[in-house]
């Protein structure tokens, strides 16, 4: 998959291929769609490099969902609020936020 990773209004250029176990750039078993599976992709911002690992599958009701792993950061697991597919394009968004609570 070839697209780019937009955060904070900039745009990264982003590759993802396919990590299988068994056969190498094949969906996995019983799978509905071409992008479910482990891909694993990266970007760059200035000298910092960020590799990610997405997790593709659906749902009992054959919806698409995944989660992002941010392997450098060691943030794993994160969900997509928004993952789809459609005339061979894929879109998917993620939405979290960061707190600080400070006692006094």
């Amino acid at each position: 998959m070839t697209g780019a990773w937009q955060q904070a209004g900039q745009s990264f250029p982003l590759v993802f291929h396919r990590q299988s176990g068994n056969s190498a750039g094949k969906k996995p078993v019983g799978a509905i769609s071409q992008v479910e599976g482990t891909w694993q992709g990266a970007f760059q911002n200035g000298n910092m490099r960020y590799r990610l690992q997405l997790h593709v599958t659906h749902d009992e009701e054959k919806k698409l969902s995944g989660t992002l792993d941010s392997l450098d950061q060691g943030a794993n697991g994160l969900p997509m609020s928004e993952l789809s597919e459609r005339n061979g394009m894929v879109h998917l968004k993620l939405r979290w936020s960061r707190e600080f609570t400070k006692e006094r």
